[in-house]
């Protein structure tokens, strides 16, 4: 199994993440157009950070239409500040 920190090594999936970590939830629409991919993409996107537990997915009704949400999960939001302050480490040994 893929640790969180291999699937943030992924541009997209780390974008995705970067992006609903400020939030508390996010719709799939939105979080396919910030990072630029086809519905297919972001749905293998979403289905590999879910089976890490990184991000959790749920449909509900919005404006009449069926909608998914996403939202990282508590352990997505600690492996991504992890991973984050990984790379501030190897910024600073980089002399960034």
């Amino acid at each position: 199994m893929t640790q969180p920190a291999e699937a943030f090594r992924h541009p997209d999936r780390l974008k995705l993440c970067a992006f609903l970590s400020p939030l508390e939830e996010a719709d799939f629409q939105s979080l396919k157009d910030f990072v630029g991919v086809s519905d297919a993409l972001m749905s293998k996107h979403l289905k590999a950070l879910e089976s890490l537990g990184l991000v959790k997915t749920e449909k509900r009704k919005h404006e009449g239409r069926q909608r998914t949400w996403v939202s990282l999960t508590h352990e997505g939001r600690a492996a991504l500040a992890d991973h984050i302050n990984h790379l501030k480490g190897l910024i600073d040994m980089a002399g960034g």
